[in-house]
């Protein structure tokens, strides 16, 4: 079997111990080649040892690991990211596509994310990847840029595109304001997660809307929303009073 070149970078001894038996107790697949505890080792040893997969963390003493991915001419190897508290540095990483796992790391959240790592079959859009992680650490909400896996390949857009995303089975279809209409391998359940901190509301169980595209809302009982691009949504009945008042809030924020 070939082995993975593996290194470990965490500035905490007992987490880089304990992922070293994690992977040596249950992943023989993954060799591992290095341990780093700040970005200046991580990097000598990214150039000198040329690892295929990097476990980082994301904070590292009084720096982040996204400091040291700017660093480096080039990414040739895939990224895990760990991390044990940083939720908006999480939600980047998940606009990105890329791993993460959550402290204590659990064997078999650990399992899932090598198998991805072993399936990855374009390998090429790692710094595209990466680039989208930084930016979007860098930005602020309205610019966020997210990574959507399509048939073919990862389609990198900003949200401030998306007039509004639309459920088909376990796939969904981001419409977005140029006319173009993307199909998505994900459920709307998940985007949902994702961009509703980012003013996008699901009005009814087949659509999630971005709230600062609605061109106007019809009266009646439940009633429709009317988006910049003409396109007219049915409020579901029950979501009707959370719009209300979603709107409201958006409206004092705006």
């Amino acid at each position: 079997m070939r082995k993975i070149r593996t290194l470990i970078v965490d500035d905490i001894p007992k987490c880089r111990q304990l992922l070293c038996l994690i992977i040596s107790s249950h992943f023989p697949e993954l060799e591992i080649v290095g341990e780093a505890g700040n970005n200046n080792d991580a990097l000598k040893m990214i150039v000198e040892l040329k690892p295929e997969l990097v476990f980082l963390d994301i904070e590292l003493k009084d720096k982040t690991s996204f400091e040291l991915l700017q660093l480096l001419p080039q990414i040739d190897f895939d990224i895990i990211f760990t991390t044990a508290h940083d939720k908006y540095a999480i939600q980047a990483i998940r606009f990105s596509a890329l791993d993460y796992l959550m402290k204590p790391i659990i064997v078999g959240e650990l399992r899932d994310a090598v198998k991805r790592v072993f399936e990855k079959k374009d390998k090429s859009e790692r710094s595209r990847q990466i680039d989208a992680l930084v930016y979007n650490i860098s930005y602020s909400n309205a610019d966020k840029k997210i990574a959507l896996p399509t048939l073919t390949g990862l389609e990198f857009i900003s949200i401030s595109e998306v007039i509004r995303c639309e459920a088909s089975g376990n796939y969904t279809y981001f419409i977005l304001d140029d006319g173009s209409k993307l199909l998505i391998s994900r459920t709307l359940l998940e985007f949902e997660k994702m961009l509703s901190p980012y003013h996008f509301f699901r009005i009814h169980q087949s659509h999630l809307i971005n709230l600062r595209l609605i061109k106007k809302m019809s009266k009646g009982d439940s009633g429709t929303l009317v988006m910049q691009d003409g396109s007219e949504i049915e409020i579901a009945r029950r979501k009707k009073g959370d719009l209300m008042e979603v709107l409201k809030e958006f409206a004092l924020m705006s």
